[in-house]
């Protein structure tokens, strides 16, 4: 029976050594597929190395290991485990600050919620995490830290294909050029079907030429048309519609008042 007390003030190289241990204890209890598993076990090992090390006061040797740890974590996705999780472990003896995931930037609600989640709590135990310099604490907070950050890689693999979905890529702005944005009859039709009318739709029904019937217009400031088959005519010949001079919306177009 092991009646050691907890240890209350823990010495820089000694929390090292306890995160170390503890992080070792989670890489070996978390659940993965085997090939994983084996990751998350030598990741461990590494771990112990580094806890090792950092008793003997060994920095060189503990550096080394802590490496090991990261470069397989990196190789190995899967373990959910930061590139960068061994900041952890250094952080009594460096002052590092605790890693964070970049932002997922999810475009579903329920993702982004969940992040939001997880990114208010993350700092919480971080906080007390950064003030733990006793063994019980340290217990305390430094799982509870690598549990939300190992959801937190698990969410963003699941962001990561959501994002991929056709219906969440962003839709790329409309052409002025050729679509009608501003108009509200053309902003109507996109809220009614989800597009803008095309400028050569408008044209289709509010002009229309005297000579070969195109509606492919230029008008003038002078009241004068003149269609691409070279015909010219006044804006009351080439209008089919009762709009009133420059509110007709096939004037308004870029490729009538060119």
């Amino acid at each position: 029976m092991n009646t050691t007390a907890p240890r209350t003030t823990l010495a820089p190289a000694e929390a090292a050594a306890l995160r170390a241990r503890i992080t070792a204890h989670v890489a070996r209890d978390r659940f993965a597929p085997p090939a994983t598993v084996t990751a998350l076990r030598f990741i461990a090992s590494h771990l112990d190395r580094a806890a090792e090390a950092f008793e003997r006061n060994a920095a060189q040797d503990a550096a080394q290991a802590l490496s090991d740890a990261r470069e397989l974590a990196q190789l190995h996705p899967d373990t959910r485990f930061l590139a960068n999780f061994t900041d952890y472990i250094a952080a009594p003896l460096t002052g590092v600050a605790l890693p964070m995931l970049a932002p997922l930037n999810p475009v579903t609600s329920a993702l982004a919620q969940r992040e939001a989640n997880l990114r208010h709590r993350l700092p919480l135990v971080h906080e007390q995490l950064a003030q733990a310099t006793s063994e019980p604490a340290t217990y305390a907070w430094l799982p509870s830290a690598l549990a939300l950050q190992r959801d937190l890689m698990k969410l963003a693999g699941e962001v990561r294909s959501d994002n991929a979905r056709p219906c969440n890529q962003p839709s790329a702005a409309p052409d002025p050029e050729v679509y009608d944005t501003t108009s509200s009859a053309s902003r109507q039709h996109h809220i009614d079907t989800g597009s803008y009318l095309r400028w050569d739709e408008i044209a289709k029904q509010h002009v229309k030429c005297i000579a070969c019937s195109g509606s492919k217009i230029r008008f003038t400031v002078r009241e004068w048309a003149v269609c691409e088959c070279g015909t010219g005519q006044t804006w009351a010949d080439g209008m089919v519609c009762d709009c009133w001079g420059y509110d007709c919306p096939a004037i308004q177009g870029p490729a009538a008042q060119r």
